[in-house]
C-alpha cells in the first residue's frame, strides 16, 4: 500500500509515493515479537535485540553453497584478490570474487607454465576479392597471477601480423575464462 506525501494532490503523478507501513508483529519461534518489515525487535531488550544480530548474522547453508557470501567476508576476498591482481574498478558478483580467490589459490598447481594454441581460419573479402586469414591464438599464463595472450594472423595474399596483450586485471581474467565455456 502507498500514500502520497507533501502538498500535492493525492491522485497528482508528481506526488512523492511513500510506502505504508504495516505496524502488525509477528511472533518468533523462541518468544518476542518483531516487527514484519525490518525483522528487528520491538521490546528493544538486550535478549531480543541479541537474537535479532544473531538471526541476521547467520547465513543459510544453501546460500553459502551457492557461492553467496556476507559483507565482510567479500571484502576480505577482495582484498586478497587485490593483492595479485588489478580489482581497481571491478565490480565482482560473490560467484565471481569466490572464483577468483580459488583462482588464484590454486593458480601455482594448476594454471603458471600452461599454454593452450587455437588457430583458426576463415574467408574475408577485400578491395582485391576474396582471401583467407589463419589467426593463432596463444594464451600463457605468466609467472605472476595472469594471461598473455599472443595473437599471430596471416592472409594467403601475404599480409600479417601480430599483437600481444597481458591481462593481469580481475575483470580481464574472469572475461577470458567465459569466452572459453
Amino acid at each position: 500500500m502507498w500514500k502520497a506525501t507533501g502538498q500535492v494532490p493525492v491522485g497528482s503523478v508528481l506526488a512523492p509515493l511513500t510506502p505504508v507501513i504495516d505496524e502488525s508483529d509477528l511472533p518468533l519461534a523462541g518468544g518476542g515479537r518483531h516487527r514484519a518489515d525490518a525483522r528487528l525487535p520491538i521490546c528493544g531488550s538486550r535478549r531480543c535485540w541479541r537474537h535479532a544480530a544473531e538471526m541476521m548474522g547467520t547465513r543459510h547453508p544453501a546460500a553459502a553453497r551457492e557461492g553467496k557470501v556476507d559483507r565482510n567476508e567479500k571484502k576480505r576476498l577482495r582484498e586478497r584478490i587485490g593483492e595479485r591482481l588489478d580489482v581497481s574498478g571491478a565490480r565482482l558478483t560473490d560467484d565471481e570474487a569466490v572464483f577468483l580467490s580459488d583462482f588464484i589459490d590454486e593458480y601455482d598447481e594448476k594454471h603458471r607454465g600452461r599454454t593452450e594454441t587455437r588457430t583458426s581460419s576463415h574467408p574475408g573479402w577485400s578491395s582485391d576479392g576474396k582471401y583467407v586469414r589463419t589467426d593463432k591464438f596463444t594464451d600463457t599464463f605468466t609467472d605472476e597471477v595472469g594471461i598473455r595472450t599472443d595473437h599471430e594472423y596471416w592472409d594467403d595474399d601475404g599480409q600479417s601480423g601480430q599483437s600481444t596483450r597481458d591481462i593481469k586485471d580481475a575483470r580481464g581474467i574472469l572475461n577470458w575464462f567465459k569466452e572459453r565455456g
